[in-house]
């Protein structure tokens, strides 16, 4: 079994575009596909699945004999040793924030109980990659207000010292 993370990129509407490929379990030296690349929407297999039913997971237990499967994705999974898959969209209020895919090897048979734990899943990766992405955006927000200060700090330094000049001469 094997699992991927991907950031979810989106267009001006906020429809979603392309996938980023984040993080990768296992994580292997022979792993073919480098992080950071990214796959235009039109290459994912049933796309118009997850995009229009965000709050379900997808879920292909044989890919080989699924017709919602691209021949191109169908490819790609060949070569990847993936015969099944479940992908999880994670959407928070309305905002898509990733995709979880969970794979495997051999056809794999999903019942309500995967489902189940797939949508608990789903909902709680969301929101730890939302606090996660907001705290960054915090991080990046405290560095750029203390670089702030510390240049209104010197501005303030070099005009207390141009009055105190003024001061002496006057």
């Amino acid at each position: 079994a094997s699992a991927s993370l991907m950031n979810i990129h989106t267009d001006s509407d906020g429809a979603p575009d392309e996938l980023e490929l984040t993080a990768v379990w296992p994580r292997s030296d022979e792993q073919t596909i480098p992080l950071g690349a990214r796959f235009p929407l039109s290459f994912i297999s049933s796309v118009n699945t997850w995009i229009e039913n965000p709050t379900e997971p997808s879920v292909s237990a044989d890919i080989q004999h699924d017709a919602n499967i691209t021949d191109a994705a169908r490819v790609w999974f060949e070569r990847s040793a993936i015969r099944a898959s479940a992908g999880l969209p994670l959407q928070i209020g309305g905002r898509w924030v990733g995709f979880l895919t969970f794979n495997w090897s051999e056809p794999h048979a999903f019942d309500d109980k995967d489902l189940r734990l797939y949508r608990a899943i789903m909902a709680q990766t969301a929101t730890v990659l939302d606090n996660r992405a907001l705290f960054e955006q915090t991080q990046v927000a405290l560095l750029q207000t203390q670089d702030a200060l510390v240049q209104v700090q010197q501005a303030q330094d070099r005009l207390n010292l141009q009055y105190q000049t003024a001061q002496l001469l006057a």
